[in-house]
């Protein structure tokens, strides 16, 4: 039997899960769009493996600020959906100086490690490696520029200033987005149109090729908030730390990111089919 997450239906064949996916097509994009979600809350399938005093140093950032990645493009999370490039554009520009920095995305007094005034929102282009990713290539990262302050949540400082291998989590909204299925049935050429246009795309395709569907999110919005998070629904979402140690962590020992890569797939893949 094959497990459908986008339907939470099993399925003799691929066949058959096509046809039902193309049926309910309207149903699942309207109510995709229809969310706000906190990226954390769509999986969790992932692992924090590595410490932010293990990335690389990257061109242009500010040495005392941190930069937490929030999101970032063309890696399919465990609900299918791909943000893919040029899809936070309009959202940087229209949330500017309109969102926090918060933990476990609580909008609460006490909660807060940075208040919309202390945190600029940047959209950078990243080498997936320099974020201890094992790909080529590189990812469009939506970024916060903040820092620490008096106010900021403290077990979140204490997580920063240890360089704890958290993650990060965006609370969002879905704009536009479509269907991608890999089926050579002319009833299906939209869906594998797209298809064809984005799968190379996707740094982890294995998961797309292996499911047979996946959704292109083409715009999203995000909404009041970033979080600091144990485990999110994307572990390629790290705090990089300009003036942190380059290429390995503070206590000397080396990253094997091919191995951890390795690990974090091996898991999505046992979970994807629970």
């Amino acid at each position: 039997m094959i497990k459908c997450i986008a339907l939470d239906r099993e399925f003799e064949t691929k066949e058959e899960m096509f046809v039902a996916l193309k049926a309910a097509k309207k149903e699942l994009l309207s109510l995709k769009m229809s969310k706000t979600y906190k990226s954390i809350q769509k999986g969790g399938l992932y692992t924090a493996f590595y410490s932010p005093g293990a990335t690389k140093a990257i061109q242009g950032l500010e040495a005392g600020f941190i930069y937490p990645i929030i999101s970032n493009t063309k890696y399919m999370d465990s609900h299918m959906d791909v943000h893919m490039d040029n899809s936070m554009n309009r959202t940087v520009d229209h949330q500017q100086g309109k969102v926090y920095y918060a933990v476990n995305h609580d909008l609460s007094i006490g909660k807060i490690i940075a208040y919309p005034r202390d945190v600029e929102m940047m959209l950078k282009e990243i080498a997936w490696t320099d974020i201890g990713k094992d790909f080529s290539g590189t990812t469009q990262a939506l970024m916060f520029k903040t820092k620490t302050f008096d106010y900021s949540n403290k077990d979140a400082v204490g997580a920063i200033e240890n360089k704890a291998p958290v993650q990060n989590s965006i609370r969002m909204q879905y704009k536009d987005m479509a269907m991608a299925i890999n089926s050579d049935d002319p009833d299906f050429a939209e869906e594998k149109a797209e298809w064809d246009e984005n799968i190379e795309k996707i740094v982890n395709k294995k998961v797309a090729i292996e499911a047979g569907y996946f959704f292109p999110v083409k715009e999203l919005s995000i909404e009041q908030e970033g979080s600091m998070v144990i485990r999110g629904s994307n572990d390629a979402t790290p705090i990089i730390l300009p003036d942190s140690s380059k290429g390995t962590p503070e206590d000397g020992s080396s990253v094997d990111t091919q191995k951890t890569a390795e690990d974090s797939q091996k898991l999505f893949y046992e979970n994807l089919t629970k």
